[in-house]
């Protein structure tokens, strides 16, 4: 649990840190008005938001294929069915 925190802890980090960078940039290449700067604000927002949810579901909490393998689980002595899985889906059967 706690390397899960950690890990979504320095992925998110990395999405303020891309907010904070795309603002920076925009900042010193184009005018500073007050309208400006708003609209800066909401472009960096808008990439760190994408670069948060691409990190969340590509790398934090991706799907495992079938032929991977799962971790910290048990499986059916006879048919290997993962009992996890049994639990979460009462309908499947081991076959």
């Amino acid at each position: 649990m706690l390397t899960e925190y950690l890990r979504y802890l320095g992925l998110m980090l990395g999405g303020g840190a891309v907010n904070l960078a795309v603002y920076s940039l925009l900042a010193w290449i184009f005018p500073q008005g007050p309208l400006w700067l708003m609209l800066y604000v909401a472009a960096g927002t808008l990439v760190a938001m994408t670069v948060n949810y691409l990190s969340m579901t590509r790398l934090l909490y991706r799907q495992r294929t079938e032929t991977e393998p799962y971790r910290h689980c048990n499986f059916h002595a006879h048919c290997g069915m993962n009992i996890y899985r049994t639990w979460l889906h009462p309908l499947s059967r081991c076959r």
